[in-house]
């Protein structure tokens, strides 16, 4: 395959045999690759979708890499010098492209790749200065790690182990100590700084990379039968238990709960950052007099809103209902349901202004309840599920009236003058249940005709919560005592048959029979 493909002089007689650089590489897990390398992945692409023939792709180019020649690179330097001064160039180029010619991994520097052309001059070459430009450079700091530069990390300092290094990125991303920029690097978030504040001030022998290391070899050590597993467990066990007694009494929550910071609040007070249920947050230390509150970003230093917070219209306004009184003003807040404007002296003021709803869902007539708007006046709008936001259309007057129906079409049914609602299958009466059709332009205030009622359309197709429910398991309960259950046979005094082994016996006479009271029935 490499020799048709890419030439001979790409093939490495006797194929290419690697040894492991990780300890207990037998651990890991078998290696993915193509099950016939003839199937090139131009020859795969009709059969499957674009994201699998990238991964595919990606597979069968690095199998094929693997059993070719190592790049071979040339490097010159020249070194310069005026005076005291020496000025260096490195330059790197190609000379034959290896095992690149079919797979080139990615870096964490774009540059790393980049060649530099540098003229081919002998040792003691003398040159004029043309011209002089200064150009600014910047010492970058380390890029931050990738996954698989975290896990040749963890291999260089003996953590973890090939089996294990999967499961232990995968771990660090759901308990969200980090996470991921655009660039797919993995950064550290304020939650992950915390921990790790928290576990190199009170636990730092057991967060020491050496520990650790060292946990390993003695783990191995086991595996390999060299070790008892309860004298390393003892071992470990006696120093870490008492210490995490210890801990547990001795470490508040609001050690690890709230950090300082350098902001101030609107009135000059200092502010500090707070983990709360939906993440950090900034909070003016005066609370309660002060509950000025700001969020702030999971990860520190980066500018976007943590989990994409939007900007609010009306955030930092004051307050209609407080503000001219006590101050109070109009700031962003989250609940399980989302974001939302609220009053900043919240528990003090509860002001919170309605949400405007999205035109597509607004009503342009008035559409009375077919269950209280003749007698009460309700009628139906469209609310917001704030768990699900998605819109619905239900009675104004709840919770009096809990009335839930579709959406309004702004006709009406000719059989009983309730509004016609329109959901997926069509137009329904909201009152009688009855299907009608619906012409595709519906004028608001047209009468339209037809269709059978259906006295079960709003019969609530599950039973509901509550007291409903407590009721018909109450009737559950009863229909159950009420059913008979299978009679028992009664032990009579005298057997109406002998049992015997002679199929020919002779019928005994009957002389009386009695029933037993039923708490002494015996059943099988």
């Amino acid at each position: 395959m490499i020799r048709e493909r890419f030439g001979p002089e790409m093939v490495v007689e006797g194929g290419r045999q690697y040894a492991s650089k990780s300890k207990n590489a037998q651990e890991a897990h078998e290696a993915i690759r193509p099950t016939n390398l003839a199937l090139t992945p131009e020859l795969a692409a009709p059969y499957i979708d674009e994201r699998e023939l990238k991964v595919y792709t990606l597979i069968w180019r690095r199998t094929i890499a693997s059993q070719m020649p190592d790049k071979l690179s040339a490097s010159t330097t020249l070194i310069w010098s005026a005076g005291s001064d020496r000025l260096k160039t490195v330059a790197t180029r190609t000379l034959e492209p290896g095992f690149t010619a079919v797979y080139l991994e990615g870096r964490d520097d774009e540059d790393e790749d980049a060649e530099a052309k540098v003229p081919d001059l002998p040792e003691g070459s003398k040159g004029s200065v043309a011209t002089v430009e200064g150009v600014p450079h910047a010492t970058k700091p380390e890029p931050r790690f990738t996954e698989p530069t975290l896990v040749k990390e963890l291999e260089k300092h003996g953590i973890g182990r090939p089996s294990t290094y999967a499961a232990i990125i995968e771990r660090i991303q759901e308990r969200e100590y980090v996470d991921r920029d655009k660039d797919n690097r993995l950064r550290a978030t304020r939650l992950g700084e915390t921990v790790c504040d928290l576990l190199t001030t009170h636990f730092s022998t057991f967060v020491d990379l050496g520990f650790t290391a060292g946990m390993e070899e003695e783990l191995d050590a086991v595996a390999e039968g060299r070790a008892n597993w309860r004298d390393v467990l003892q071992k470990f066990w006696s120093t870490f238990d008492p210490l995490v007694l210890e801990k547990a009494q001795s470490i508040g929550a609001g050690e690890f709960r709230n950090r300082a910071s350098e902001e101030k609040c609107s009135e000059g007070h200092p502010m500090e950052e707070r983990l709360g249920r939906f993440g950090w947050y900034l909070a003016c230390t005066l609370y309660p007099e002060h509950a000025e509150r700001k969020s702030l970003s999971k990860v520190i230093g980066d500018d976007t809103p943590s989990g994409d917070t939007p900007t609010l219209e009306g955030a930092g306004l004051p307050c209609p209902m407080c503000g001219a009184e006590h101050g109070g003003k109009m700031a962003q807040r989250r609940s399980r349901f989302g974001w939302f404007l609220g009053c900043d002296r919240y528990p003090e003021c509860k002001y919170i202004p309605k949400a405007e709803v999205p035109a597509e869902f607004k009503l342009e007539f008035d559409a009375l309840c077919p269950v209280c708007g003749v007698e009460h006046g309700g009628k139906l709008g469209p609310k917001k599920n704030n768990k699900r936001g998605t819109y619905f259309y239900s009675c104004n007057r709840y919770p009096d009236c809990k009335t839930i129906r579709p959406r309004p079409s702004g006709a009406t049914h000719a059989e009983c003058g309730a509004v016609i609602g329109k959901d997926d299958e069509g137009g329904i009466c909201t009152k009688c249940g009855a299907r009608v059709t619906l012409p595709e332009v519906v004028v608001v205030g047209s009468v339209i005709a037809g269709g059978e009622p259906d006295p079960l359309a709003w019969v609530p197709k599950r039973p509901r919560r509550g007291a409903a429910a407590a009721g018909g398991d109450a009737k559950a309960a009863a229909k159950s005592k009420a059913k008979p259950k299978a009679k028992a046979k009664a032990k009579p005094k005298a057997k109406a048959k002998a049992k015997s082994k002679d199929p020919a016996a002779e019928p005994v006479a009957i002389e009386s029979v009695a029933e037993a009271p039923a708490e002494q029935v015996e059943t099988v």
